[in-house]
């Protein structure tokens, strides 16, 4: 039975459940890792700091983020623990689990995760931050957010931040360094790159041999660094194509009950070339025992509210 057969399978078998217990793992193992273009083993990489001393410093108002929904080193919810179920599956096909073992198998480009979808409005942006915030809350790892949607702009949307330079201006112009355009808030180790200006050619500057050597440096450079690229939807644009050669695994998001089969074939049809694929089932209606998570923590939170109420 093909990706497409399995995954589709899975996506008709019930009408709810947990964002996890339906997401779909998709395609075979790797059969072979990608080699750093400079032929350095990954564990011969050193670890370095994550202060870029030309970075323009932000500050992620966890506040803010907590009052619509997303994952914060405060948060206990569902959304919580499913976004760490999904983590979970990705570190494992990274390897991060096993420490003593890095290098022996993985390729430090298997830390870098596209995220994408096959239309728009899927909610791939609200993954992909909530997960980047996961792999900080939890495991303590240096993020890399890319925002690679030249178009919707969703994550500086998101983060009320304000960027004119970024990957495209990096790409264009030789004489920049990732520093120059990089955003990052040091005290949560969380660095943002943001899309940067507009090009007729974004889609040849991404599928380019500097975008190549720029992802291989960047996944090479920090040992503990995790990079996520919130990418266009694949059937919206071509950007999603060009990205997908770079990139060591890519999640894709499908809206329950809402994105067709058609799209969700053809969408995958043409990111065959993809050897690391896990799908996530997002905007489920939760309904009875379906709930795993949900129904603990409703109850988690009740009582302790109500230990902080009157008389405790």
């Amino acid at each position: 039975m093909s990706l497409i057969d399995r995954a589709w399978q899975q996506l008709s078998r019930s009408r709810g459940g947990s964002l996890v217990e339906r997401a779909v793992e998709g395609a075979a193992e790797a059969a072979a890792d990608s080699p750093v273009a400079n032929g350095t083993p990954y564990e011969a990489i050193p670890s370095a700091s994550y202060v870029d001393r030309r970075s323009q410093n932000i500050t992620i108002d966890l506040a803010r983020l907590a009052a619509r929904g997303f994952v914060t080193p405060q948060s206990r919810s569902r959304l919580s623990e499913e976004i760490r179920l999904v983590k979970h599956r990705l570190m494992q096909r990274m390897r991060l689990f096993d420490h003593d073992r890095i290098g022996e198998t993985s390729s430090p480009l298997d830390s870098v995760i596209m995220v994408t979808s096959a239309r728009p409005s899927e909610g791939k942006s609200f993954v992909s931050l909530n997960l980047a915030l996961s792999f900080i809350v939890d495991e303590g790892l240096n993020v890399l957010l890319v925002d690679a949607d030249p178009v919707q702009r969703s994550i500086l949307s998101t983060l009320d931040i304000n960027a004119e330079r970024g990957l495209i201006d990096l790409l264009r112009n030789p004489s920049l360094d990732m520093a120059d355009v990089l955003l990052r808030d040091a005290h949560l180790r969380f660095g943002v790159l943001p899309g940067g200006s507009t090009s007729a050619s974004v889609t040849e500057l991404f599928s380019g041999q500097r975008m190549r050597e720029l992802m291989t440096a960047m996944a090479a450079r920090y040992r503990d660094r995790i990079i996520i690229f919130d990418c266009p939807p694949v059937l919206a644009s071509t950007e999603p194509l060009a990205i997908a050669q770079h990139v060591g695994q890519l999640l894709f998001v499908v809206e329950a009950n809402g994105t067709p089969e058609r799209a969700i074939r053809s969408a995958l049809d043409l990111l065959s070339s993809c050897r690391n694929v896990s799908f996530v089932l997002n905007k489920t209606i939760i309904s009875g025992g379906a709930d795993e998570f949900g129904s603990y923590y409703t109850d988690y939170d009740r009582k302790r509210k109500n230990s902080h109420g009157g008389g405790g």
